[in-house]
């Protein structure tokens, strides 16, 4: 049975040689081979399917933390931005400090590598 399933001795030889004996044990052997075969697949498929869930699964949390970390970051780039916008270093920008800033291009480049406006249309 074992050098049947393990592929050492082709099934059907073995069936043929049962069928010599009786052809009950020919059917039980073939019932057999056929119960064993679709038990393999089944365990090997849902190993696969596991895995494949397991692996989505990874993937989507990479992704989460993927748009945390640029959401950090933009967070960060901005409150750089505003700091340099505050002259008096009082935590407060008005629209003067604003609009004095965005006149210098190192301020509008900064903007644009956010992706962020500076003109108003």
């Amino acid at each position: 049975l074992l050098r049947s399933i393990s592929g050492g001795l082709n099934w059907t030889d073995c069936a043929e040689a049962l069928n010599k004996v009786s052809w009950i044990w020919m059917y039980v052997f073939s019932a057999y081979m056929c119960v064993t075969y679709f038990a393999v697949l089944n365990v090997m498929t849902g190993i696969f399917c596991a895995s494949a869930m397991e692996n989505a699964q990874h993937d989507r949390e990479l992704a989460v933390q993927s748009v945390l970390a640029e959401k950090h970051s933009f967070i960060s780039s901005l409150e750089t931005l505003f700091k340099e916008i505050d002259d008096d270093s009082d935590g407060w920008v008005s629209i003067n400090d604003i609009e004095q800033h965005l006149a210098h291009p190192d301020v509008q480049a900064f903007f644009d590598a956010l992706e962020l406006e500076t003109s108003d249309t």
